[in-house]
């Protein structure tokens, strides 16, 4: 297809699909011409991604370009690519030697492997740490409820994560699906609260 019916089946304009390709975030198209390219369902999916991504889960243009660029370099191993996705979404946050050891005790004790280079590492080491402050548990058996609520999230994300389709795919489900779980799960434990609320002490 030429670069307009691209635009059309997409609802992108051609200013935007010129710019991702000058951007190195959409493949060139099969030149047909000195001015003229002819583009694939292949560029139809990217253009797809980079609006979710950008729209959806609200990422700027230089952190779509960063993690496009990792998935079109196939010496980027796939834990690469998710760790990448989760920096996407996720503040880096420099932990204490406590707080490390918080975390480190927990992953241990549960036999999960989350390097501490992952962005996800530095978030659960630091809100350990403000539970230790507060006296709250922060081992297995205190977290039971939370733990039982993520692995039950994680199994049905993995059905919907699409591991046979191209790398772009991958990361766009966990950048989404993370996302959009994230907020859901925040959502509906205020909705309880809410609920919750009103039928303890009323309207």
């Amino acid at each position: 297809m030429k670069m307009s019916e691209l635009s059309k089946t997409t609802g992108v304009s051609t200013a935007s699909i010129k710019y991702y390709l000058r951007e190195g975030m959409l493949p060139a198209g099969r030149a047909t011409g000195p001015r003229d390219a002819d583009y694939t369902e292949s560029h139809v999916e990217r253009l797809e991604i980079i609006r979710n991504l950008q729209d959806t889960a609200q990422l700027p243009i230089a952190t779509i370009k960063r993690l496009l660029g990792a998935v079109d370099d196939q010496a980027v191993p796939i834990p690469q690519l998710v760790a990448m996705a989760h920096s996407s979404i996720l503040t880096t946050r420099k932990v204490t030697a406590q707080e490390r050891e918080l975390a480190a005790q927990l992953l241990t004790a549960l036999d999960w492997t989350v390097p501490e280079r992952s962005p996800v590492f530095g978030q659960l080491a630091h809100l350990l740490g403000i539970l230790h402050q507060g006296q709250a548990p922060t081992d297995p058996d205190g977290l039971a409820p939370w733990l039982a609520a993520a692995g039950q999230v994680t199994q049905t994300e993995l059905g919907l994560v699409r591991t046979q389709g191209s790398r772009a795919l991958l990361v766009h489900d966990v950048v989404i699906g993370t996302y959009l779980s994230n907020q859901l799960l925040v959502t509906l434990h205020m909705a309880a609260q809410v609920n919750q609320a009103m039928k303890q002490f009323g309207g």
